[in-house]
């Protein structure tokens, strides 16, 4: 796992328009490990992969232990869960 530098604003980085995920592979998964990584170095809570250049529609999030995936799928989300301690990613 690698930790990634953060986009800050004003980055024009930051504007470019996410593209929707449509294959999960170990490219991807690298990907989300290193997200976590750098969020929780940063340190975090959340993280887009537009933040770390990435523009896919991927967020890392640190969530409360009793969030469910029935809450999610109240929203539409498509949820990864991955690990223990509450950690999820959120992938359109």
């Amino acid at each position: 796992m690698t930790i990634r530098e953060i986009l800050h604003h004003p980055d024009e980085r930051l504007r470019k328009k996410a593209e929707s995920v449509t294959v999960y592979d170990g490219e991807l998964e690298t990907l989300v490990a290193d997200m976590f990584e750098t969020m929780y170095a940063a340190p975090g809570i959340g993280l887009a992969a537009t933040q770390v250049n990435i523009h896919k529609r991927i967020i890392a999030l640190q969530v409360a232990e009793t969030f469910s995936a029935e809450q999610a799928s109240e929203a539409h989300k498509k949820l990864e869960f991955g690990g223990t301690h509450g950690r999820c990613v959120i992938m359109l």
